[in-house]
């Protein structure tokens, strides 16, 4: 029986029988939209598209119906349905800034016109995006085309007279009709 003049260390020995340590666990990132598919981009793209279409034929209804006084709705059914139909795409902007950020979520609350902003440059979702064009275009056209009977110079002078009127009000607290009574 010969016996070997090479002996193995007594480490080596040991780390033959020792099972290799499992892979590290990697923390799953996050992907981006865009990363979780090659085709994303033109999904997204496909759904700006889509939904930016769909609300220009909603909104250019709305400016159809007031420049050709359509007796399909009356004034104020046209207006309330406006009023409705921006006050929820702002309330759906709102929603999806606060699910993407808290911060977005304030500024998009407390700024409407950040709200915008939002949705053009920051909103994750296409439909976002297609509609926030929609309705910016919607906005404009309806200035305009019909700027006696726009939504944007209505409110604005709403807004400016109820300043007025608080400014009088605290100006001469004894006043009447300032609009708190």
């Amino acid at each position: 029986m010969e016996t070997s003049s090479l002996r193995l260390k007594k480490r080596e020995v040991e780390e033959e029988y020792i099972a290799p340590p499992p892979p590290p666990e990697n923390k799953r990132k996050k992907k981006k939209p865009g990363q979780a598919s090659g085709r994303f981009g033109m999904k997204f793209l496909g759904q700006s598209i889509g939904s930016f279409l769909a609300g220009i034929l909603v909104f250019g209804a709305f400016i159809y119906h007031q420049m050709n006084g359509l007796s399909v709705l009356t004034e104020q059914q046209a207006e309330m349905a406006r009023g409705i139909t921006l006050i929820s795409f702002f309330v759906i902007l709102v929603i999806e800034a606060f699910s993407e950020d808290l911060l977005q979520g304030v500024l998009s609350l407390f700024l409407p016109p950040y709200a915008f902003v939002y949705g053009l440059l920051f909103a994750d979702a296409g439909p976002i995006r297609g509609l926030t064009m929609a309705m910016l275009v919607f906005l404009g056209a309806e200035i305009f085309l019909t700027p006696e009977n726009a939504l944007v110079p209505k409110t604005t002078s709403a807004l400016n007279e109820w300043i007025d009127n608080t400014q009088q009000k605290l100006i001469n607290p004894d006043k009447k009709d300032a609009g708190f009574e």
